[in-house]
């Protein structure tokens, strides 16, 4: 702030001390000669701030709220008069940001608790702020104005929170023992890194000078809450659940102004409804009837026989028959597929699909607890908090095939062991230089014990005749069986089976020097990644079975009304599959950025920010050297081919598994204008760069697979030559030897099958971000803001193709099919029947590296996104009375590739050129209003109506608040488009669009919320004419408002509330997507619906 005197001059050698009213912990400075001064790293709370000098009185001015990640400006007016004679005058609970450019929200500890939040997650609240977007069950983290999930930076207490592979968040705090955090969604401070363009700061609660604290119990019960529509469409009973919380925290002085200590203690146990509402093969189908299999729209699905596929004497290409009556005869099932198939349950119902329904809970019990003592010494001020929680959650399933254990072992038990500790000491140099040293340390460590496990799938006759098959699976467990359609999958799933210790530790150093108009900060964060993970992807075998070996009558042509999987289950024969070597790995990555910013306070009326920051975080390092890279330069000493994988740190090569990229230099440059005395105009430009671990997951072969890592894909040909027809198994195939080629072993170059591999040429994702607004403080202790944000981010990461043929090549049709000689033949031994057979097919040889089936690059730093918005804010403060807060965001997100992490299935078809998959992005929501207020009801002692006797008493004490949501709905993704470009181009396609998706707004129904029939799969070797999503099209949108009524009663000193929560009040259903695969008998139907309401009562003691 500023200290002037009474004629507006300003004072220089003025002493301003700011005093923490709970701790009684103070700072002092000096003013410089402009009068200014600033007082950096002071603890969030609520302060008083005194000025004096000589000749003048004393200056006060109290109830200063000062919150995380904020600059309170306090100007201070001294008139002459003894320094005993003091003038006191208190602080407005609207504060406009007269200093600095960041956008952003801060979500105070009162918020917290009197808002209802019926998960007790702090961190849902994200979304009150303007331009952020929570993605709900897809992905990871918010979407905070165009930047990609996963890549915003949270941390507690100035240490980073998230994990070290896929950015998650490592650790949760318990609501009680959270002070309050801040949302920066644009124009950050050089002090930030490491992100996509947000940050989350929070910060724990601290001990004061009095014993404070709570005891709080909350429980939720099935009774309490309306049914699913979900449920209710299926005539699915309620869900039983049975929720308990309880706790307490307190906090308070060891010494007097000194010594501090907080503690809080939580413990929830659960069952919670976690009903399967699945699709399994009707009655019908189990006996290869399908006569009435149809799709949505109620087109027959015709099967066609794979062994009467024969040349075309009307033209080019194939033909073959479908079954009689649409039936495939008893004696055609597979014996294979008749064992495998007793472990599908039978329907419960007879719809055609979601025709099985079972009752199901998931039992759940965690422990959080949190610790924090603060510590004033001298020059010193110091903390050290610490958290803990453990957990297990356990969700039974039907057999040990059925439902599949799901990513992340959603059906099995879990366990989570969370850690996160933070050490701080800040040191006062001077009036005028303040230093930090800090030392964070996060851990998580995550296991999951699937159903699948202990079976040999031997029993099930798979290997049958190939006894090598068991002594290359690693784990005894039900394989991986895919059969499509919409029908659900069985046995062991990618990344069901995980043993995963990741930690992160950090330590970072800052040093603020005030110097006439300027405030210098710099500093120096320092961080090591790693992780320890087991995650076994199919290590006893994925099979899948697609429509192609029974569609037709062209083998070639995918259509919705010819083809299914499990019809190509039934008759043995899968389309595609692998079984995985999965060794341990245990890697890790270093971090180090240096930055400055310099606050430069021009005039009283304008602040520039400067600032600039350099990034390098390393790549990935293995403790046994077992990544490995795709090196297009080294000669395959196989096939004498250029292109092959490598391992690292081989005859003295990097261990390194890409190339560091050090040339990560992040300006900041902002500017806050105070044009009137209630106005401030603010606005900045910046580049941020992505966390350099965030394009990965935590599965191994995320790291890239060949060397340790193999994967044997399913060859049904081996040496033989393979049929003429594309999409037809050789007689005879069946999944006794799906193998026939033999495996990889250890370590493998992965030559003749498909990888997915890292190259070494990786560079870091950043984005520009830039912001212009207008912030006014208006009567009423209210603040209005408006304010245009925009973002672009390139190099972001994708998984991409790098082994198609090139584009052009399509137009030679057909012929890319033609079976040619393999020059393979003989030489590749294992793996893809395309390079282990006599003859390949002529698309094979059009590739880049022709020894590859395919090449899947992760980590392509390839794709761009564009994001415009604007931003209106309307926020009130008040202790007592209303507070409110009404926030609009209208934007439009494109980007040229599909999300890394939860993308809702949208692809890229032309690797050689992305802007064929340039589109509005997935989750794209052109509108959204966000809103809350707490409300005290002005009834009862101390308000304005019956406030007095027995009344008072009776009606007194009632405070109602709600949240509400209302936002536009997504575009459009379609799946099961089946690229007919040939058996081997690596080359996908849209859907063709043959007339208007949309269906007028009166006629749009659940049941036809799109016309289907505007999309038809794409003809052979074209790209269809559809594009990766449909704006036109949007999904349901969210409505939704949170409610929660309480009553405080005073007891003494304390005041117990009792708290009536209501999730979703108005019980209106939160609609899934429509089902969107043209492949599916849903197809452009609406089948899902949650967030139904559920009430949470409580009772809470504040003292």
């Amino acid at each position: 702030g500023t200290v002037r005197d009474e004629g507006g001059g300003v004072v220089p050698g003025a002493r301003v001390v700011a005093t923490q009213t709970q701790t009684q912990a103070s700072r002092e400075t000096v003013t410089t000669a402009d009068g200014h001064y600033t007082i950096p790293y002071l603890p969030v709370g609520t302060y008083e701030v005194t000025a004096e000098l000589s000749g003048f009185s004393r200056a006060r001015v109290t109830e200063v709220p000062l919150r995380v990640g904020m600059t309170a400006t306090v100007d201070l007016t001294l008139k002459p008069g003894a320094v005993a004679a003091e003038i006191t005058v208190t602080a407005s609970a609207a504060q406009l940001q007269l200093h600095e450019s960041t956008l952003g929200q801060v979500i105070s500890g009162r918020q917290m608790i009197e808002l209802p939040l019926v998960g007790r997650n702090p961190y849902s609240l994200v979304t009150l702020a303007p331009g952020v977007v929570d993605r709900g069950n897809t992905g990871t983290g918010p979407l905070i104005n165009g930047a990609r999930s996963n890549s915003t930076g949270v941390m507690l207490d100035g240490a980073e929170q998230r994990n070290s592979t896929t950015n998650d968040l490592n650790y949760s705090p318990p609501l009680e023992s959270v002070q309050e955090f801040k949302v920066v969604t644009n124009g950050l401070s050089a002090e930030f890194g490491r992100t996509g363009g947000g940050i989350i700061t929070a910060a724990t609660r601290s001990g004061t000078n009095g014993l404070h604290g709570s005891v709080y119990g909350y429980m939720r019960k099935d009774k309490f809450n309306a049914n699913s529509w979900t449920n209710n469409r299926n005539n699915v009973a309620r869900g039983k659940e049975n929720i308990k919380q309880y706790g307490f925290s307190l906090g308070g002085p060891i010494q007097k102004d000194r010594t501090f200590f907080f503690v809080n203690v939580e413990r929830s146990k659960s069952l919670s409804p976690d009903n399967l509402i699945r699709t399994v093969p009707t009655l019908l189908q189990r006996a290869g009837d399908f006569s009435q299999t149809r799709t949505s729209s109620g087109q027959l699905i015709t099967i066609y026989d794979p062994q009467t596929t024969r040349p075309n004497p009307s033209g080019s290409g194939f033909i073959r028959d479908p079954f009689p009556n649409n039936v495939i005869p008893g004696d055609r099932i597979d014996a294979i597929a008749k064992k495998i198939l007793e472990n599908y349950p039978l329907p419960t119902n007879t719809n055609a699909t979601q025709n099985f329904v079972r009752e199901r809970s998931r039992t759940s019990a965690s422990v959080p607890f949190v610790a924090r003592v603060d510590q004033t010494w001298r020059r010193h001020n110091l903390f050290v908090s610490y958290r803990q929680s453990n957990g297990v959650d356990d969700s039974p399933t039907v057999s040990i095939a059925f439902p599949d254990p799901g990513t992340n072992g959603e059906f099995g038990t879990r366990a989570n062991d969370r850690l996160s500790s933070v050490i701080s000491d800040t040191i006062v140099f001077g009036s005028n230089l303040v230093g930090e040293i800090r030392f964070g340390y996060t851990r998580n460590h995550f296991t999951t014990t699937p159903a699948t496990l202990g079976l040999d799938f031997t029993s099930l006759g798979i290997g049958s005749a190939d006894p090598a098959l068991k002594t290359h699976s690693a784990i005894a467990m039900f394989p991986r069986i895919e059969v499509g359609g919409g029908i659900d999958s069985l046995g062991m799933n990618r990344a069901g089976l995980i043993d995963d210790l990741e930690d992160t530790r950090e330590l970072s150093a800052h040093v603020t020097w005030v110097r006439a108009a300027h405030t210098i900060k710099s500093g120096l964060q320092a961080a090591r990644m790693g992780f320890d993970v087991f995650r076994p992807e199919y290590p006893s075998g994925q099979y899948v079975f697609g429509a192609g070996f029974t569609q037709g009558p062209n083998p070639a042509t995918a259509s919705t009304t010819a083809g299914f999987g499990f019809a190509t289950f039934l008759l043995g024969a899968p389309t595609g599959g692998q079984i995985t070597g999965d060794p341990r790995f245990r890697a890790s990555q270093t971090y180090m950025a240096p930055y400055v910013q310099d606050d430069w306070r021009i005039t009283n009326a304008f602040t520039v920010n400067i600032g600039l920051r350099y990034e390098y975080q390393s790549p990935w390092v293995e403790k046994d050297d077992q990544l490995t890279f795709f090196d297009t330069d080294a000669t395959d000493p196989l096939t004498g081919r250029k292109g092959v994988i490598r391992l690292v740190g081989r005859n003295g090569g990097s261990r390194y598994q890409s190339d560091p990229d050090r040339n990560n230099i992040a300006p900041r440059l902002g500017f806050a204008w105070q044009i009137a005395k209630e106005m401030v105009v603010r606005g900045g430009y910046g580049i941020v760069y992505y966390p350099g671990s965030g394009g990965i997951g935590s599965a191994p072969s995320d790291l890239g697979s060949g060397g340790f890592l193999t994967a044997t894909t399913v060859n049904l040909v081996g040496a033989g030559t393979p049929p003429a027809a594309p999409n037809t198994p050789p007689a005879g195939a069946s999944l006794r030897s799906p193998f026939a080629s033999g495996y990889f072993e250890p370590p493998a170059t992965g030559v003749g099958s498909s990888v997915t591999t890292a190259y070494r040429d990786l560079e870091t994702p950043y984005a520009h971000m830039w912001n212009i607004g207008l912030q006014r403080q208006l009567p009423g202790q209210m603040i209005g803001e408006v304010a245009y944000v925009g973002t672009r981010h390139e190099k972001l990461w994708t998984n991409i193709a790098r082994n198609s043929i090139p584009s052009a090549a399509l137009s030679q049709g057909a012929t890319l099919d033609a079976l040619v000689p393999n020059p393979f033949f003989g030489i590749i031994r294992t793996g893809d029947g395309l390079l282990t057979a006599a003859n390949t097919r002529a698309s094979q040889l059009l590739k880049p590296y022709p020894q590859y089936t395919g090449i899947t690059r992760f980590r392509d730093s390839v794709g761009d996104s564009w994001y415009n918005g604007v931003t209106l804010r309307l926020e009130k403060r008040s202790a007592k009375g209303l507070t409110y807060q009404v926030a609009y965001t209208l934007s439009r997100e494109e980007d040229t590739v599909p999300e890394r992490f939860g993308s809702r299935g949208s692809v890229i078809i032309d690797p050689n050129d992305l802007s064929k998959s340039k589109s509005v992005a997935e989750d794209d929501r052109t509108h959204v209003i966000a809103t809350y207020f707490i409300w005290e009801l002005p009834v009862g002692a101390g308000h304005r109506w019956a406030n007095n006797g027995w009344i008072a008493h009776a009606v007194g004490g009632w405070r109602v608040s709600g949240i509400g949501t209302l936002a536009s709905g997504r575009p459009l993704v379609l799946g099961g488009v089946t690229a007919s470009n040939g058996v081997s181009t690596g080359l996908g396609a849209y859907a063709n669009v043959v007339g208007n998706p949309k269906v007028p707004s009166g006629e749009q129904t659940l049941d036809r919320w799109f016309n289907t029939a505007a999309f038809t799969q794409p003809p052979p070797f074209t790209f269809g004419t559809g594009t990766r999503t449909y704006p036109d099209v949007r999904g349901p949108k969210i409505r939704r408002l949170d409610l929660l009524a309480s009553r405080l009663q005073k007891v003494g000193l304390s005041t117990v509330e009792f708290r009536v929560e209501a999730q979703n009040v108005l019980n209106l259903p939160q609609f899934g997507e429509p089902v969107a695969s043209l492949t599916d008998g849903n197809f452009g139907r609406i089948i899902t619906g949650g967030g139904e309401r559920r009430l949470q009562l409580g009772v809470r003691l504040g003292f």
